[in-house]
């Protein structure tokens, strides 16, 4: 009986150890991983996700200072939805910190309005 309760208790730590790493190593992308965090402050910030279509000439910089990890991200994107024909895209260029492993923050965001005349 004692055998059994063993056996659950080492399965029950090997499956719960391995979630923990799961999870840990999804995390890092966002330190690690420049089309994951580019991702990440798009669908997270509401002006982003919400003021903006396809992204094209996407770079991003990364500035670290001490322990502080910054980001700078620089594109061009389309305007959603398209208010007018003549002014179609934003030159964005953001500014920002990967806080954790899993989270980002935007905390300078300048959108510059492209129009053809």
């Amino acid at each position: 009986m004692i055998r059994k309760y063993v056996q659950l208790f080492i399965f029950c730590s090997i499956l719960i150890g391995t979630s923990v790493l799961g999870v840990h190593a999804e995390g890092d992308d966002l330190i690690t991983n420049d089309t994951k965090l580019i991702e990440h402050i798009k669908r997270t910030d509401h002006i982003l996700s919400g003021s903006l279509g396809t992204c094209s000439d996407e770079t991003l910089q990364r500035i670290t200072h001490g322990v502080e990890r910054h980001f700078k991200y620089f594109a061009h994107c389309a305007i959603k939805p398209i208010p007018e024909d003549d002014c179609p895209e934003y030159v964005v260029q953001a500014e920002g910190t990967v806080d954790s492993p899993s989270w980002a923050t935007i905390r300078e965001l300048k959108l510059e309005l492209q129009c053809t005349n």
